[in-house]
């Protein structure tokens, strides 16, 4: 499966849920921590995003899950493969990646998530509202799929961000790991 999405900054989250309103129902909120770590990265060495094997853990709702995917773009809509492993409770997963294994994550994302999940006409598309710690709100509207569906997802994406009327200057094509590590 792809994850394909795209994401823009919003200065007001609540004038998109309130167009929201009138395409789908919102599914639920939740805070997510995500630590990015690489094997054998020591604090100020380089990273080489479009090559170094990043992974991250992300926690949330009592549980820890291990994951990675690659990094590509379509236009200003990411396209990656992600993979996921659950790893069970949070304490103990980052206990034993950064005490016992001595990994120290390079970017520790904190992440408020508001979703919904859109009506049958948009589906399968799904959009969230995030506010970033120390980057602020965004928009992110998502579709899984399979490979031979990348480009009608791309269009439903397009689609849904018509419908939302969020300008093309809004689009941030960077990823939140880079805008955190100052990649301004």
């Amino acid at each position: 499966m792809l994850e394909v999405e795209r994401k823009a900054r919003v200065e007001d989250p609540g004038s998109i849920e309130g167009k929201l309103e009138g395409l789908g129902s919102f599914s639920g909120e939740v805070v997510k921590e995500d630590r990015y770590y690489l094997m054998g990265w020591e604090p100020g060495g380089p990273i080489d995003f479009a090559a170094d094997p990043i992974f991250r853990v992300r926690t949330a709702r009592g549980r820890a899950v291990l994951g990675w995917k690659s990094r590509t773009f379509t236009g200003t809509t990411e396209v990656n493969e992600e993979r996921e492993i659950e790893l069970g409770a949070p304490a103990g997963a980052i206990e034993w990646l950064e005490d016992y294994l001595g990994l120290v994550p390079f970017v520790v994302k904190h992440k408020r998530t508001r979703l919904f999940v859109l009506d049958a006409g948009l589906a399968p598309a799904r959009v969230e509202i995030n506010h970033v710690e120390s980057l602020g709100h965004f928009v992110e509207v998502e579709v899984l799929c399979e490979p031979s569906e990348k480009q009608e997802a791309v269009r439903l994406i397009d689609e849904v961000f018509a419908l939302l009327e969020i300008p093309d200057e809004a689009v941030e094509t960077r990823y939140y790991i880079d805008l955190l590590m100052g990649d301004e």
